[in-house]
């Protein structure tokens, strides 16, 4: 049956019945006919078959509204209307269409929902998870509690900012939610030189801290720490205003040029203060040049004043918070001083301690020390131990003992003593002397000295021609050799 015009005439009982059934036959198939029903109502349906749709008539029952296509499918705009926001499948724009303020829900709870408020796109997911980015079934970029994380299975998790063409590519990092200008930073990759910038916000617009170029060279402003957190109390309190603060080896290297006639590469550092604080530790340093270029200089450091006539420059070594030596000038045009806090005076250079003299390039390992013993001495007939010798083995010294006598009889003498030790390994186990009495001024007491020697070590001794007692100034000058060692002492 196709339609029927709803209209059951009298007729016989048969007739009737038989039109009855035509008419429930057409309710039964919505009309289902190639041509419209000729008789038609407002919402009365109809199955075109020849159009494929099921269509219902309008209110105004003029025309024809099509619903879904007799297999099931719709093809027409479709819109879910809301309380206060509609979705609208667009059939020629092939969408699906939120309207403002409408939200695709995901989840039983509602954990997900995407909308458009009218200004902003939104994803909210409100659950106790992560917000995932999956491809093939592994998570590449995930949101949580803790932050943003982009792994990648395929190959290194890779972050990729790209500006147009003339223009820069740069992240802005914001904390504290920006109330003050100093929460902000940018990173940027500059468009006109292609350099790497670190810029700060806190003067109130963007200005450039550091920088380094594509060829790896680097600009800062400000000091430089390394290896040591810059705001621990150490740094802010002793040496915030320190260019390069570090906790372990600042290793500096200089290519050089081999035909650069000024031949210098050098750290300058100056101190434009107007205020120095007395004893100011600058810290340590270890200068190490090239091991290939034994010609040149090695390695230098100048110590400058800088515009300041009244002042000089030392090397001050510490341990322990003693001072172990000093090295450098005493006074300007004065002393040049080694291992004392003072100079001598009308001495260009004073050293303090034990010299050691080599000329490798003739004899290695044939170490000359010199020695200098200031001893007090007092005049006794009886034999005065005055100095030590240790670690000899066999060895050889030459001695010049310059002697003053400060009472009467007064005077002064220079006497020479030449002293010659045999040895096993460094034990001294023989010695002899030869004495040479050289100049004399005044008729003071006669020394003499003898050696004397317990088969490891041996001392010079002194004996006097009075027995009064008397105060004497012995200073050993000490030309030696023996093994590597060997030392010398005042007794």
């Amino acid at each position: 049956m196709s339609t029927h015009d709803y209209n059951l005439a009298n007729q016989s009982g048969a007739s009737f019945r038989s039109d009855l059934n035509n008419a429930l036959a057409a309710i039964l198939s919505n009309n289902s006919n190639a041509t419209s029903p000729s008789t038609t109502a407002a919402y009365s349906i109809w199955a075109d078959t020849n159009a494929a749709k099921l269509k219902i008539r309008n209110s105004a029952n003029d025309d024809w509204v099509d619903l879904i296509n007799l297999d099931g499918t719709i093809a027409r705009d479709l819109t879910f209307t809301g309380a206060s926001a509609n979705i609208l499948f667009d059939q020629s724009d092939n969408a699906l269409e939120f309207n403002d303020n409408a939200k695709a829900t995901f989840g039983t709870g509602a954990d997900l929902t995407i909308s458009h408020n009218g200004s902003n796109s939104i994803i909210n997911d409100t659950g106790t998870g992560e917000l995932q980015l999956q491809r093939g079934g592994n998570t590449i970029l995930s949101l949580g509690s803790t932050g943003i994380e982009i792994t990648d299975p395929d190959g290194a998790a890779e972050v990729k900012l790209t500006g147009f063409e003339g223009s820069s590519a740069q992240v802005t990092l914001i904390a504290d939610e920006g109330d003050d200008n100093a929460d902000t930073w940018t990173i940027q990759s500059f468009v006109t030189d292609n350099t790497l910038r670190f810029l700060s916000k806190a003067s109130g617009s963007l200005v450039e801290k550091w920088h380094i170029t594509t060829d790896g060279e680097v600009e800062q402003t400000g000091r430089l720490a390394v290896g040591l957190g810059v705001r621990t109390t150490d740094v802010a309190t002793n040496i915030s205003a320190g260019l390069i603060q570090t906790d372990g080896n600042i290793d500096l290297r200089f290519a050089g040029v081999n035909t650069d006639p000024a031949g210098g590469r050098y750290i300058n550092f100056m101190n434009t203060d107007t205020t120095i604080v007395v004893d100011q530790i600058m810290g340590g340093f270890n200068f190490i040049s090239s091991d290939s270029d034994a010609s040149g200089v090695m390695a230098s450091m100048k110590l400058h004043a800088q515009s300041n006539s009244s002042k000089t420059c030392q090397f001050r070594f510490r341990g322990n918070d003693a001072e172990l030596a000093r090295l450098g000038a005493s006074s300007l045009g004065g002393t040049f001083i080694l291992n004392t806090s003072t100079g001598v005076t009308q001495a260009n250079a004073t050293f303090d301690g034990r010299v050691a003299i080599r000329n490798s390039a003739f004899a290695s390992d044939q170490i000359t020390k010199l020695t200098s013993v200031g001893k007090a001495y007092t005049t006794s007939t009886s034999s005065t131990a005055c100095l030590g010798f240790q670690n000899f083995g066999s060895g050889a010294a030459e001695i010049t003992v310059f002697r003053r006598d400060n009472t009467n009889p007064a005077g002064g003498s220079i006497d020479k003593v030449y002293v010659a030790f045999k040895g096993s390994g460094t034990n001294i186990t023989s010695a002899s002397i030869v004495t040479a009495q050289t100049l004399r001024n005044g008729s003071i007491h006669t020394l003499t000295y003898s050696i004397s020697e317990n088969n490891v070590t041996a001392s010079l001794n002194v004996t006097a021609d009075d027995n009064s007692g008397e105060a004497q100034t012995l200073c050993f000058f000490v030309i030696s050799h023996g093994s590597s060692g060997h030392l010398i002492t005042g007794l």
